[in-house]
């Protein structure tokens, strides 16, 4: 009994070792919730463990505070309770409950914290956290990255992956976002005939001049959708085709070799740009108005995209996978 008991308390994680205490501050909780939760108004730090006894959904309600994934994790580790109900299976089918599906939007931000821990389990938060560190691209737009569903964090995940399979040291990686204004779209779906042009997206490749000193080489991107036709017999088809406009090529040091991916669950876009001073390069990507890559950006007026910059003298830019 006496080594059976000590075994097992050595097995749980205590909070004062793991540096995450189950506790909130109170006036996270309106006062509706606190009666609900037979909570008294006295007290300032509210226990989760009461909380997830007494009113479980409010439990995985108050889980949505927190906005760090990594904070939802350690208090996980706190005792085998916690643990139960932050790594359990049922931990999504209570957050669905909560905010219900397609409603909510978790992010990654441009410093690095990473809350998803609402819309996937958090197996998939620790695969997605590792494989982003390992990768390490730099999120280019200010507010980070915004994710409106499971399938957006995996395709996401599995982008960083194929960044570490890779394995390339001097390609630096970037994650961008090309938008466009609602009103542009408006007019693109009303008149298809129309040529759309994204927002620029600028990235900067860090190297060193002749004398060792770091210097940053900028390049701008712009994707361009025109009005294509194309003819099979007497059948005629109305499609887009995808070009990309880059700036900055006779400023930069040296030649770079770029490459464009998208980070969406329903599409694929793959760009090879061998030598980024080309003003235009005219891509074999075509589009006609029932594609997704069309229906993502009428709701999402966004291109979310990977771009690989790497120098030309460095060997070739590995290429990205396109069959997933």
């Amino acid at each position: 009994e006496w080594l059976r008991g000590g075994f097992e308390s050595c097995l749980e994680p205590h909070s004062r070792f793991i540096g995450c205490e189950n506790m909130i501050p109170s006036q996270l909780l309106t006062e509706k919730k606190r009666q609900i939760l037979m909570l008294s108004n006295n007290s300032e730090r509210v226990n989760l463990e009461t909380i997830y006894k007494r009113c479980t959904v409010g439990f995985y309600n108050c889980m949505l505070f927190l906005d760090n994934s990594k904070d939802v994790a350690r208090l996980g580790f706190t005792n085998k309770l916690m643990n139960a109900a932050v790594f359990g299976e049922g931990a999504m089918c209570w957050y669905q409950q909560v905010h219900g599906i397609g409603k909510l939007k978790v992010n990654h931000n441009s410093e690095n914290v990473v809350n998803l821990h609402g819309l996937v389990p958090m197996s998939i938060v620790k695969t997605y956290i590792e494989s982003f560190r390992l990768s390490n691209p730099k999120i280019v737009p200010f507010k980070g990255l915004n994710f409106q569903s499971a399938e957006e964090i995996e395709a996401a995940g599995v982008t960083w992956l194929e960044i570490c399979n890779l394995a390339d040291d001097d390609a630096k990686s970037f994650v961008a976002e090309f938008a466009y204004r609602r009103e542009t779209l408006d007019r693109f779906f009303a008149d298809p005939e129309l040529v759309i042009t994204s927002s620029i997206v600028k990235v900067e490749y860090e190297t060193e001049n002749e004398f060792g000193d770091p210097q940053w080489d900028i390049i701008k991107f712009k994707l361009k959708l025109r009005p294509e036709k194309t003819h099979d017999g007497d059948v005629s088809l109305l499609q887009h085709r995808l070009s990309v406009q880059l700036v900055g090529g006779k400023s930069a040091s040296q030649i770079y070799q770029v490459s464009l991916h998208s980070v969406h669950p329903k599409y694929q876009i793959h760009v090879q740009v061998e030598d980024h001073r080309m003003p235009i390069v005219e891509t074999k990507e075509t589009f006609h108005k029932y594609h997704a890559l069309m229906d993502s950006l009428n709701n999402e007026m966004k291109v979310r995209m990977l771009i690989r910059v790497k120098p030309d003298g460095n060997g070739p830019l590995g290429e990205m996978c396109g069959c997933c």
